[in-house]
């Protein structure tokens, strides 16, 4: 016979009901954690014993010697820690100070090392210098890096060409490769290689597909709104090209599962969902927690338009309508509830402004225009 390994609602709800009654204020968190940990090891419990029985359950819980965080768990996570302090010491990253120039109108990252002396590094973001200035710190120590980056994606040759050739003129190398040729998908991708002494991290600015970095490692104070937004420790960053998204490092949030728009057009709410797993678009957020980005996964809804806006309308980006709810999947480990994986959101609930949604129709992707909503601790608010 099948078990479910997490409880189902009603259970849940069950169990919250027998702990706000029968057990001390001061341990219902400690001895639902316990009783969670156990279920999830031994689902059976739930059909060999009345569902009633939670002090039962307790007991065998208690007697099983379980630990609702494995030491090895904990262990992982200090062993984490360790290696991300080894690599941004061995990297240089996390100047001493970062601070906008007025003078040349541009960030400037700063870092010290006894040996080279003060190093500087500039560019049109925060993200942009720290880049610059490990790009100095690498040529100081005589391994100056000049990889190709990306600087767009074309749908035909004449395109690609233009590109190549106004990146020749101002003295980068190129590269175009060229892929899917003679079918409906055939793409022509340009590389480039930053010219001796220019600033990699300002040619990636102007490239067609922004690099987006999104947070899942240690980069303050993105790092932060992970943090406090999950209720688990930042351990990586993923980089994705983002065309509709402005260069930069961003805070992810969770996996968007569903969307509810009112239609610019009118009529009633529509429910956008977008499943699970790969095709679930990432929920991501700038440094100031108000600003919502989506990454990644399917976000086409080009079959869709007829619903939201007027036929024949020809504009890019097209407003599909106010966002009145969002829905999201993921864990919170720090509100004391780690089975429920679905949260909801409703916009406008402080002052009843809502975000527009729009659709990039040539790239295929959503975007969050307007509003007043921000990200405190583990929620979105308003």
């Amino acid at each position: 016979m099948k078990h479910r390994r997490n409880m189902d609602a009603f259970t849940k709800k069950h169990l919250r009901t027998w702990l706000q009654q029968s057990v001390f204020a001061g341990d219902r968190r400690k001895v639902g954690k316990l009783i969670r940990a156990y279920v999830r090891r031994h689902p059976e419990v739930l059909t060999e014993l009345p569902s009633q029985s939670w002090p039962q359950i307790q007991r065998l819980a208690e007697a099983s010697g379980i630990n609702p965080r494995d030491a090895g768990v904990l262990q992982k996570q200090r062993d984490a820690r360790d290696r991300a302090a080894q690599i941004r010491t061995a990297s240089g990253r996390n100047p001493r100070r970062v601070v906008f120039d007025s003078s040349i109108q541009k960030y400037m990252a700063h870092k010290y090392l006894s040996k080279y002396g003060n190093l500087v590094g500039t560019g049109e973001t925060k993200a942009a210098a720290v880049r610059s200035l490990k790009e100095a710190i690498a040529r100081a120590k005589g391994g100056s890096r000049n990889p190709w980056h990306a600087a767009g994606n074309f749908k035909n040759y004449e395109a690609a060409m233009d590109r190549k050739r106004q990146l020749e003129a101002a003295g980068h190398t190129v590269n175009v490769i060229v892929s899917a040729r003679g079918t409906s998908a055939e793409n022509y991708s340009v590389y480039t290689r930053t010219p001796v002494g220019e600033n990699p991290a300002e040619l990636l600015v102007m490239a067609a597909n922004p690099r987006v970095e999104v947070v899942h490692g240690d980069n303050p104070p993105v790092e932060e709104i992970t943090e406090d937004f999950t209720g688990s420790e930042v351990k990586w960053l993923d980089v994705y090209n983002e065309p509709h998204i402005p260069r930069g490092r961003y805070a992810y949030l969770a996996k968007l599962y569903r969307l509810m728009i009112k239609p610019a057009t009118g009529g009633q709410v529509q429910k956008i969902t977008f499943g699970e797993g790969d095709a679930a678009p990432l929920i991501v957020s700038d440094s100031t927690g108000k600003q919502i980005y989506f990454v990644g996964g399917n976000q086409d809804l080009f079959g869709m338009l007829g619903t939201f806006v007027p036929r024949g309308d020809t504009s890019d980006p097209v407003r599909l309508g106010e966002a009145r709810e969002l829905h999201y999947l993921g864990i919170k480990h720090h509100i004391g509830d780690e089975d429920t994986e679905e949260w909801r959101h409703k916009h406008g609930e402080e002052d009843g402004a809502l975000p527009t949604v729009l659709f990039d129709t040539r790239n295929k992707r959503l975007l969050y225009e307007g509003g007043n909503y921000r990200i405190e601790g583990p929620w979105i608010h308003n």
